[in-house]
């Protein structure tokens, strides 16, 4: 008998990523990609990066990928992202992944209130635009499943986070009380907390600052992307997780 292939974790469907085409996102991407779905990848700026990411996946798998432009931020610029990729793959969302962030750290007393705005729009207001976007379409089906990735910070955030962790902190405070709303209609809703993971991102800080950062974490060590996003995997296969916050941060103290 030949090898049998992997089902698809919700037949038939595809999945959102934002901030799709590097680090955690991608990772997920890929993840999502080898097992069964057709994945539409949303990013900001870099066209290159994007295309790398696509053709990446592509060269792993054989399901659909797509890509689309969209600043999270944007209302309507999400909207359009969504329509462009639900016709790229076939119109079969089901599966939302919010994970576009970024890091603007400051201390409160030093920081930029324009800063402070788009940490606020970019994390929390970016969540709900693409929640808007593609929730009727989940609930006309009555199956779908949205990952929100916070992030520690939004229980104890660091010197420096103040309106980083006040976006995250809402980020999931809308992600539990969401999931009262639309359980019922078929539609789970969890957050996803990684830690600190070896992304560009955090090779960027300072060696003084990851040193500090290592000394928090019980395993010693950061987290890789693939074990985000396995963990990303377990939220979609685990049917009866709604409302749940998953933490994997490596006993990040």
């Amino acid at each position: 008998m030949g090898r049998r292939l992997p089902q698809p974790l919700i037949p038939l469907a595809s999945a959102l990523i934002t901030g799709g085409t590097r680090g955690i996102g991608l990772a997920i991407a890929e993840r999502f990609a080898k097992d069964g779905l057709d994945v539409g990848l949303i990013y900001a700026s870099d066209d290159a990066a994007a295309e790398r990411a696509a053709s990446k996946i592509r060269e792993q798998t054989s399901v659909k990928v797509a890509v689309a432009k969209a600043d999270v931020a944007d209302a309507e610029a999400c909207k359009r992202a969504v329509k462009e990729l639900e016709e790229a793959l076939g119109g079969r969302v089901e599966v939302l992944v919010n994970n576009a962030g970024l890091v603007k750290d400051a201390l409160f007393l030093f920081s930029d209130p324009a800063a402070s705005a788009e940490l606020m729009q970019v994390h929390l207001f970016g969540a709900m635009h693409m929640v808007r976007a593609t929730l009727k379409g989940m609930i006309a089906k009555r199956s779908g499943c949205i990952i929100n990735v916070v992030s520690p910070s939004a229980f104890r955030g660091r010197p420096g986070q103040t309106a980083y962790a006040a976006a995250k902190g809402a980020l999931l405070a809308f992600t539990t009380t969401l999931a009262q709303e639309v359980g019922a209609a078929g539609v789970r809703v969890n957050a996803l907390l990684p830690g600190v993971i070896d992304t560009d991102m955090v090779r960027a800080l300072p060696e003084a600052v990851q040193t500090e950062l290592r000394a928090r974490i019980a395993m010693e060590r950061f987290g890789k992307p693939e074990e985000v996003s396995a963990a990303a995997a377990l939220l979609l296969r685990a049917r009866y997780m709604h409302a749940a916050v998953l933490s994997v941060d490596g006993g990040l103290m």
